[in-house]
């Protein structure tokens, strides 16, 4: 049987018939039903987070071990006719703040943002990796990993995710490194205001970032007043006005300077238009350019 130590815990599964409750234990009453619940999640999901045990001093004769906390989950599997459950034995000295983060993960009792303080401490201060909290809490290591890098944001953000206005999914996009502080903070609030998903997000804010590099590169963006007057499909003849004024600076562009420059500017269905225009301009341009040459070998 495989195990894992950490200092003085062992993770492992363990026989259910060996472990003994512990008789001072406070809670006498277990709903029934909340049980039933509970046994029913772990079927279907197994169990997320481990029990914790230690050794009873019957331990060296029959292995057998006290129940330090995870009451409920044993009570369920026992329920479910487990023979083995999965538990941290603890050898020493019980460490009650990572049972307490435990417990509290286990029943949902804790937010995003506490959470991530917890794993922050447990790794910092006692000498826990992503690897070993992850198998703890029944997570992913993405997920600690996902969790301590929340502590990152603004305070005011992890404000909002305390509060559950801003969601997890639209905070993992403002970890970007290429944000400004103030910049997490306004699309935070925006993506609170305007209910933005968290691929709208992302676009917004990849729009800012090549925007801000677009300028230090001396690319034209247009204004969202301009853009609005850009759309094509409502606008064309402005369009076209607009755009000829463009021409000679778009083709001086670099290639990708020139391609920040249509991905900024115009959305794809636009440059498709765009395309179309440009197309029947180039054609009447080249016919122009024909009469011309024909007049001018004709005067010749």
């Amino acid at each position: 049987m495989s195990e894992k130590k950490t200092e003085s815990r062992v993770l492992k599964k363990v026989l259910i018939e060996k472990i003994k409750t512990d008789p001072n234990q406070p809670r006498k009453h277990f709903d029934e039903e909340k049980l039933n619940e509970l046994a029913a999640s772990i079927k279907a999901e197994g169990l997320k987070v481990p029990i914790f045990v230690k050794p009873d001093s019957n331990h060296e004769k029959d292995g057998s071990l006290l129940l330090v906390a995870g009451e409920r989950r044993l009570r369920a599997c026992k329920k479910l006719g487990l023979k083995e459950i999965e538990a941290i034995i603890i050898y020493g000295e019980v460490n009650s703040y990572l049972i307490s983060l435990l417990e509290n993960v286990a029943r949902e009792n804790i937010n995003p943002i506490e959470e991530a303080n917890a794993f922050s401490k447990l790794v910092k201060e006692d000498g826990y990796n992503y690897g070993q909290l992850a198998q703890m809490m029944g997570k992913s290591i993405a997920f600690v990993g996902n969790r301590i890098a929340l502590l990152k944001l603004p305070q005011e953000v992890q404000n909002l995710i305390i509060l559950k206005k801003l969601q997890i999914s639209l905070a993992q996009e403002l970890l970007n490194n290429e944000l400004a502080q103030d910049d997490v903070i306004r699309f935070a609030h925006k993506a609170v205001k305007e209910g933005l998903s968290a691929n709208r997000l992302n676009e917004k804010i990849k729009s800012l970032i090549n925007e801000k590099k677009a300028k230090e590169s001396g690319v034209k963006i247009f204004s969202e007043e301009e853009k609005l007057m850009l759309n094509a499909k409502k606008n064309m003849p402005f369009f076209l006005e607009k755009i000829a004024e463009y021409v000679i600076l778009i083709e001086e562009m670099d290639p990708i300077d020139r391609k920040v420059f249509f991905i900024e500017n115009f959305k794809k269905s636009d440059r498709g238009l765009m395309r179309l225009g440009l197309a029947k301009i180039a054609k009447r341009a080249a016919t122009l350019i024909k009469s011309l040459e024909e007049m001018e070998s004709g005067t010749n």
